[in-house]
């Protein structure tokens, strides 16, 4: 095996980093990065030109080039030499990688994809006005075109406010569900297992398959799986309350919380296998400080913080309680 890197062409790391920077909160390392990668003068050059594009653009379209360039290469005249031959095939090929190329950075642009570290959160403004919160950990890719805008959630949460365009609906996909929305605000989270949708305001269509859709109105959820439950009254600001950097908890199980507060975590945080109460949890915490969250939780429950040899970190039940 080589053990050669394979560089990206200007061009394409153009488009990469148009997508990476196409948010509002970019962090000063990122900038820093991309200040650095455009000293050359290739990477300038190809910054300035595919942002000229994308703004003139507004949103990507189909390549046609791609299926032209592929018909010239298979339609390309039999040479009466062999010098010919290839020299044909070289032009055809070069047509062909010039296509591909365009075609490869246009799909960059037009399906950017946006992601989260464990503990981070990110908003993302849409170019049609819309804009879409990452929670911690989670991985979404955009696709706009002129039908239609369509979100992939690949993992975790994410909360859409949508802009009103009957147009083009907007449609957010996951393993076990599409949601359709025109313009409202709701919130979507993919664990891998299930999905689960909280509408705010607005209405919102959500499809598993052939099944017959449901609705849902402000305050309803719904939790996809192998089947799609019924719809359910919820608090939706406590269920949308990770959106203000905080964990609101209402008489929620201490495995639950403990669950939900490692989602947060950097360090693996579990419940003492032993553990059998039935203690409940209810308080708001800071999101933000995962450290403070596991301090809290374990002062309310009467539970000791041991911290292992791998870094991970041990809820425990007090002795004598």
């Amino acid at each position: 095996m080589s053990g050669d890197a394979v560089e990206t062409p200007p061009s394409q790391a153009a488009a990469n980093w148009l997508a990476r920077l196409n948010t509002t909160t970019v962090s000063a390392k990122t900038m820093a990065e991309f200040r650095q990668w455009r000293t050359h003068p290739d990477n300038h050059d190809a910054f300035r030109e595919i942002a000229d594009v994308w703004t003139k653009a507004g949103e990507a379209s189909d390549q046609p080039g791609v299926q032209a360039a592929l018909a010239a290469a298979l339609a390309a005249p039999k040479p009466r030499r062999q010098m010919g031959l290839r020299a044909g095939f070289g032009v055809a090929t070069a047509a062909l990688a010039a296509s591909l190329c365009s075609y490869f950075v246009w799909t960059a642009l037009a399906a950017p994809v946006y992601d989260t570290q464990v503990g981070e959160q990110r908003l993302v403004k849409l170019s049609d006005g819309s804009s879409v919160r990452l929670d911690t950990n989670t991985r979404l890719t955009v696709r706009y075109t002129g039908a239609k805008r369509q979100i992939r959630l690949d993992r975790g949460q994410a909360f859409f406010d949508v802009a009103h365009d009957p147009a083009r609906p907007f449609l957010v996909t996951t393993d076990q569900a599409t949601v359709r929305a025109v313009g409202t605000r709701f919130s979507v989270r993919e664990d891998g297992r299930d999905t689960r949708v909280t509408l705010v305001q607005g209405r919102v269509e959500v499809r598993q398959g052939a099944v017959a859709p449901h609705y849902l109105s402000p305050g309803e959820q719904i939790v996809a799986s192998t089947s799609l439950g019924p719809v359910s009254k919820v608090d939706s600001e406590v269920a949308t309350s990770w959106t203000t950097g905080r964990l609101v908890f209402h008489v929620v199980p201490l495995r639950q919380a403990v669950a939900e507060i490692n989602r947060y975590s950097a360090k693996p945080v579990t419940l003492d296998p032993a553990y059998n109460g039935a203690a409940t949890v209810s308080g708001a915490f800071d999101n933000t400080n995962a450290e403070a969250m596991i301090s809290a939780v374990a002062e309310l429950r009467d539970l000791t913080v041991e911290r292992q040899a791998d870094g991970s970190i041990l809820l425990r039940q007090r002795p004598g309680v």
